[in-house]
């Protein structure tokens, strides 16, 4: 009720009125606790207000009555206080809440540094918990601050798609293959869509490299052997069977050693075999897939170089001399019509290995006596580039 100064405010007073606000001093403090409750159960009666305000309403303003004695609302606020601990309401402000797990979505945002727009749009969503009054023109918005600590220290163990490939010296298509049999985990929900693209447990890495790692041997003396990564290109397969070659060195089926070369970064080139046959049993029989990297209208250098089966420093090679033209952008991207043109016209040394059974040192000197030498870096003997038509003519004439 307003405070009473017509005769019509002075008619509100029934017996009723008195007798509950007799009760409230009779039985202090329970019974003004029994007041504010009966206005909390009323509180969606209070349209537009929120915390403290809606909860209690009217009663609230007795703290502040200017003719009530200062002893009176101070006892009044300590019992106000009293009401709110006891109710465990959590929508309200920081210093009206208990202290919990549940934290402002702004002092969120800021403690984990996380932008408040993504942070609004999860709690929308639902894809986090969040509680906020949906009566009031504004409220705040509380998260659960585990939850978000939990996503934040997720993101710390983020690492991009980019440098996955790099670390591990494999293609796109090949991770893929590694995230569906378990080996490799990839961020999902809340964390894939705070760090804005493709990302993995970086923990879920270190454990597949160190399984992998750990099954090397010492590099034996004079024999450096074949990299891992030169050994698979050479079998001139478009789609490398990595997630087999792995398992296999995990399961002791792959005899692999450490490459003296020092600061090998990728896991591919810091191993090696004694002989690039080693992994003959499995690439055998895997065909040249022209259907590989279907929906890759646009192609980055390293995606183009696993299409192509050569490295990335020999992509880069064909470009620059212009045998493989980009889409003029400074970062080099590639159509994948352009891309699909050049291994329908060209051809590289390790598929012509491959498929004539030759050392791969020795498809320059064979071919040459066929009367058929590269197009591309004939001066070199580096990055080497056939026309297909003339070579595939050379297989077809040897049987």
């Amino acid at each position: 009720m307003r405070r009473v100064k017509t005769l019509d405010d002075f008619a509100k007073l029934t017996p009723t009125v008195l007798a509950q606000a007799g009760r409230v001093m009779l039985a202090w403090p329970d019974g003004f606790h029994a007041l504010a409750d009966d206005m909390r159960a009323k509180a969606d009666l209070r349209v537009g207000f929120w915390g403290k305000k809606k909860e209690l309403g009217p009663a609230l303003w007795l703290a502040h009555d200017a003719y009530l004695a200062p002893a009176i609302k101070q006892e009044l606020h300590t019992r106000i206080g009293d009401n709110m601990a006891k109710a465990g309401v959590l929508l309200r402000r920081a210093e009206q809440r208990a202290a919990g797990a549940v934290v402002n979505i702004g002092r969120a945002a800021e403690e984990f540094d996380i932008d408040l727009r993504v942070l609004s749009r999860w709690a929308k969503s639902g894809l986090v918990w969040s509680e906020r009054n949906t009566d009031a023109r504004m409220s705040i918005i509380l998260v659960n601050r585990a939850e978000i600590a939990a996503i934040a220290k997720e993101r710390e163990d983020r690492i991009g798609a980019r440098d996955l490939r790099v670390r591990l010296g494999i293609d796109p298509l090949a991770i893929e293959d590694l995230v569906q049999a378990g080996l490799v985990r990839r961020h999902a929900g809340a964390v894939a869509d705070i760090t804005k693209g493709v990302s993995y447990s970086r923990a879920s890495v270190e454990t597949l490299l160190a399984s992998v790692t750990s099954k090397a041997h010492p590099a034996p003396a004079g024999n450096e052997g074949v990299r891992l990564s030169k050994a698979v290109k050479r079998a001139a397969v478009e789609r490398p069977p990595w997630l087999e070659i792995f398992q296999a060195i995990i399961h002791g089926r792959l005899r692999v050693h450490v490459h003296p070369a020092p600061d090998n970064l990728a896991l591919t080139t810091s191993l090696a075999v004694a002989d690039a046959a080693d992994i003959a049993t499995f690439v055998a029989g895997r065909p040249r897939d022209d259907a590989a990297g279907a929906g890759l209208d646009r192609m980055n250098t390293h995606e183009a170089a696993a299409l192509i089966m050569c490295t990335e420093p020999a992509l880069a090679d064909f470009i620059k001399s212009g045998i493989l033209p980009t889409n003029g952008s400074s970062m080099w991207k590639l159509d994948r019509a352009t891309v699909d043109e050049f291994r329908r016209k060209h051809i590289l040394s390790n598929e012509i290995a491959h498929r004539c059974r030759w050392r791969y040192r020795d498809v320059r000197t064979n071919l040459a006596a066929s009367g058929v030498e590269p197009v591309h870096n004939a001066d070199r003997n580096k990055h080497l580039v056939w026309v297909r038509a003339a070579v595939e003519a050379v297989i077809n004439e040897s049987g």
